[in-house]
């Protein structure tokens, strides 16, 4: 979103980001690198509304009603938020970013006649992530926002694309626009300031590390990584781990007690969500993901853009998202013992290694360039 954000600024466009939940605690903020464009993003807690943008806002909750199970606390407020965003800023197109963003904003940009509403996927569909319920809720709603004017659905994968397809039951085909990869975003420090960060975290010297920049939630299951991570660490005692992230409540805890009980104590290195993670990334010898399902993890593009080999399992979008064999490896198996078998593998030949230092880069620049990112979206506009 920030990159789009910085194109479509970049391009002369126009453009408002507004928050309607609010980003819940554990989970990265991206609200300096806004501000640092100039764009203040709203909350829509502190939106002022007037009279008549909370009649409206308050005439689509109540046709949201229908869906009351996936509907988040306060919905009028954040209706009327919206409504009044879009009477002020006066939109030609409204991006709602994820399936709960699409509801609500499809439904409010579809009441107050926006020329074009882009419903965004960012993932599989709900049937992947929720209990059927919530999910059949989705799909009720998707329904109805499809039976309206000037909807657009897009996707960041094919195979997510055609598994939204096959869920909703439509014969329209949603057009497919990959992630786009700013590979300034990402810079690996130098050769001493790299050693810097090893050592504070532990790591011996010349150490080989297997590491991930993982959200700790159900889909990147970070259950089956501490496991996989326990069979590499028992096949090799020279292997040290770095597992960087985060998540809710107390999970980051629970996991270092489960690494404790697979006797990963003191080569398991988990330091704080990191901003800068081109300082792990500078660190590792393999990348190593574990998702249950995932459309495009943004971590892949970044470990192979940096020349950092991957392993994950071939499953969902990251099927595209890797140059299996050359920039990485996937595994058909999505078990610890394959998972490990493959990463063992990477550390055991330094020339398949070099095979992502040497190509990496290029694939992500050519499949997933941030210009074309934005030039697609922007025609996805019309």
């Amino acid at each position: 979103m920030l990159a789009l954000t910085q194109g479509l600024l970049d391009r002369g466009y126009a453009v408002e980001v507004l928050e309607l939940t609010g980003v819940v605690p554990g989970q990265a903020s991206f609200i300096d690198e806004f501000r640092a464009l100039r764009l203040e993003p709203k909350r829509a807690s502190d939106v002022s509304c007037s009279e008549q943008d909370q009649r409206d806002g308050y005439a689509v909750s109540g046709e949201l009603q229908l869906y009351a199970d996936i509907l988040p606390a306060r919905l009028g407020a954040i209706c009327s938020a919206l409504v009044a965003v879009i009477t002020r800023f006066r939109p030609r197109v409204v991006y709602c970013w994820s399936d709960l963003a699409s509801v609500l904003g499809g439904f409010t940009a579809a009441h107050k006649q926006v020329p074009r509403t882009i419903l965004g996927q960012r993932t599989f569909p709900p049937p992947f992530w929720v209990e059927p319920t919530i999910a059949d809720s989705y799909r009720q709603a998707y329904g109805a926002l499809l039976r309206k004017p000037n909807m657009t659905m897009i996707n960041i994968s094919s195979i997510s694309a055609r598994a939204y397809e096959t869920w909703l039951g439509i014969d329209r085909t949603i057009r497919v626009v990959r992630n786009g990869f700013a590979r300034a975003s990402v810079t690996i420090p130098d050769n001493d300031a790299i050693a810097e960060f090893r050592r504070g975290l532990g790591i011996p010297d010349g150490a080989p590390v297997v590491g991930t920049v993982m959200r700790f939630a159900p889909e990147k299951d970070p259950q089956l990584w501490l496991r996989t991570a326990a069979e590499i660490a028992g096949a090799r005692d020279d292997v040290h781990f770095i597992l960087n992230g985060y998540g809710h409540d107390n999970i980051a805890e629970q996991l270092r007690e489960m690494s404790e009980q697979l006797g990963l104590k003191y080569r398991l290195h988990m330091p704080a969500a990191i901003a800068d993670v081109g300082r792990v990334y500078g660190a590792l010898t393999v990348f190593l993901l574990t998702s249950r399902t995932d459309s495009t993890p943004n971590a892949l593009l970044e470990a192979q853009a940096v020349g950092v080999p991957i392993v994950a399992p071939a499953i969902g979008g990251i099927e595209e998202a890797v140059l299996d064999g050359v920039t990485g490896v996937l595994v058909r198996n999505r078990s610890a013992t394959a998972l490990a078998d493959a990463v063992l593998g990477l550390l055991g030949n330094p020339t398949r290694r070099q095979w992502a230092k040497t190509y990496g880069s290029g694939f992500v620049a050519q499949k997933f360039g941030l210009d074309r990112m934005i030039e697609e979206t922007i025609a996805s506009c019309d």
